[in-house]
């Protein structure tokens, strides 16, 4: 079990953008475009390294959590972004442990009259134990593309959603797990209200693995409320059949 305690390294706080699309929070502005960024630092003790129940490896820790932001607006419904982040762990004696995991991300997020849109492209490289089923430390690499488009014309609004998620494992022992997943969604919103849509949802998704025999797909029909809470809260209810 890990205790840690973090501290707070440095920190950049203008003033802040909100973007449903990415984590483009507070930062600085340079010629109309906005950089944020931050590192943490956290130290703490693991009393069970290796998350086995017999063997168990024990040392001191500290990891480095930086993170940058980078937001481009063309014009205030027109954006382009990129976010990287990072997570760096290193132990005292066991090194051999040590673990590096990054996040990286790119959107952009355009309205043309009634018609928007958001293209985003997501790729992991975690290294862990605590995110998978394995004891051992796994390398793996994930890339989800997706593709929103939408249109929004008096009280009724239309989005489709394509997401795609590659999976894949550097020590081809775990060829196995490897998959494709393609995921389909289109949603209908009526604005029956002033902050509340009436909403009707399709879910389609298919995953392929690298071996036979695992393949696999489900259809999942969902209607609802969805509606305004605060200025940047929104919340939906949904019931539906799978």
């Amino acid at each position: 079990m890990k205790i840690s305690r973090s501290i707070i390294l440095f920190l950049c706080m203008f003033h802040s953008t909100q973007m449903a699309s990415a984590r483009l929070g507070d930062g600085i502005d340079i010629s109309g475009m906005k950089l944020n960024a931050k590192t943490e630092m956290t130290v703490g003790y693991d009393d069970n390294i290796l998350l086995e129940r017999d063997t168990k490896l024990e040392d001191m820790f500290y990891s480095l959590r930086p993170y940058i932001d980078f937001l481009v607006p063309f014009n205030s419904d027109t954006k382009l972004y990129f976010s990287a982040d990072a997570d760096l762990t290193r132990f005292f004696d066991e090194t051999s442990e040590n673990v590096d995991s990054y996040v990286f991300l790119a959107g952009f997020d355009f309205v043309i009259r009634d018609f928007y849109g958001t293209l985003l492209e997501e790729y992991t490289m975690p290294e862990d134990r605590d995110g998978i089923l394995f004891t051992n430390i796994i390398k793996r690499s994930n890339n989800v593309p997706s593709i929103l488009l939408g249109f929004d014309f008096n009280k009724l609004a239309v989005e489709r959603l394509f997401r795609k998620i590659i999976s894949r494992y550097d020590d081809p022992v775990y060829a196995r797990d490897e998959y494709d997943q393609d995921d389909y969604m289109l949603t209908a919103y009526w604005h029956a209200f002033t902050k509340t849509d009436i909403l009707l949802e399709l879910n389609l998704s298919k995953i392929e693995y690298e071996l036979p025999g695992r393949d696999g797909d489900y259809g999942q029909i969902m209607a609802g409320l969805k509606g305004q809470i605060t200025s940047k809260i929104e919340g939906a209810i949904k019931a539906g059949y799978q």
